[in-house]
C-alpha cells in the first residue's frame, strides 16, 4: 500500500474483470466520472493512468488526488460498498485502455463468489487508506520531502524495492506531467521545478534519451520513512 496510488487487483479478480468489462474512451483527458453525476460504474485500468479526485462540495476543487495505474480500479470502486454520494471526478492522465463494469453486475457476481466479494471489500478499504496516507504526507512533510516520498511511492507502485536494491541509479516509471505531480503533492509548479533543477545540478537526477534516472540515495530515506508510516497506521 502506497500513498497517492490505488492498489492493484489480484490476478484472479483481474481475469474476471477482463471477461466482464467493456472498453470505453481512454484518450488523455477523457472524463470517466463527473462530479455532478451519480457513480454507477467501476472502471479497470488495463493500461495507462487515471486521476481520481474527491471534489469539495460547492467549490468544484479537488480535496484529494490519487492515481490509478495499470491493474487498478477507479470510478465506483471507492463507494462500491459504502454507497456514499461524495462528488468525484476521474479522468485519464495518459492515453489509456479502460474497461467499465456496472456496479450492479459486479456486486451480483460477488454475491455468488465469496473470494471476489472478500477482495472487493478489502480493495475498497486499502484504496481509502492509500488516499488517506497521501493526505497525511501532504500535511506533515515539507515540499522536498513530499516529492521524494511521491517518487518512492511511484517506484513501490511499479514493483521496485528501493529498500533492498543495491543499484546506485534507479529508472523512474511513467509519471504524470509536472503540473499534475505538483497538484498531487500540494505544492506549486515553481517549487517543483526548483527542486528538479536542484537535483539535476547536484547530480542526483539525470535523463537519457528514453528515461529519467534517480540516485537511489535520494529516495532511500523517504522509502524507509514511508514504510514506518504504513506499518504504524492504527488497525481498522
Amino acid at each position: 500500500m502506497t500513498p497517492w496510488f490505488a492498489p492493484r487487483l489480484s490476478p484472479y479478480a483481474t481475469r474476471l474483470i477482463l471477461q466482464l468489462g467493456h472498453k470505453v474512451e481512454g484518450r488523455r483527458g477523457s472524463v470517466l466520472v463527473r462530479e455532478d453525476s451519480r457513480v454507477t460504474r467501476v472502471f479497470f485500468v488495463k493500461s495507462g493512468m487515471v486521476a481520481r479526485s474527491l471534489v469539495a462540495v460547492g467549490h468544484g476543487q479537488p480535496l484529494a488526488w490519487s492515481i490509478a495505474t495499470t491493474g487498478a480500479l477507479c470510478g465506483g470502486c471507492q463507494n462500491l460498498y459504502s454507497g456514499d454520494h461524495f462528488p468525484r471526478r476521474h479522468w485519464t492522465l495518459k492515453d489509456s485502455e479502460i474497461l467499465e463494469i456496472p456496479h450492479e453486475l459486479l456486486l451480483k457476481i460477488a454475491d455468488r463468489d465469496p473470494a471476489l466479494h472478500h477482495e472487493l471489500a478489502a480493495y475498497c478499504e486499502r484504496s481509502a487508506m492509500s488516499d488517506k496516507l497521501g493526505m497525511v504526507v501532504t500535511q506533515i512533510a515539507s515540499n522536498e520531502e513530499r516529492l521524494r516520498t511521491f517518487l518512492a511511492a511511484a517506484l513501490m507502485n511499479a514493483g521496485r524495492d528501493v529498500g533492498t536494491s543495491d543499484e546506485v541509479w534507479i529508472r523512474l516509471p511513467s509519471l504524470p506531467r509536472r503540473r499534475e505531480v505538483a497538484k498531487l503533492i500540494g505544492c506549486s509548479l515553481g517549487v517543483l521545478d526548483r527542486l528538479i533543477v536542484q537535483w539535476v545540478q547536484s547530480g542526483e537526477l539525470r535523463r537519457d534519451a528514453r528515461s529519467l534516472w534517480l540516485a537511489r540515495d535520494l529516495v532511500a530515506a523517504s522509502h524507509r520513512w514511508l514504510q514506518r508510516l504504513v506499518n504504524a497506521r492504527p488497525a481498522g
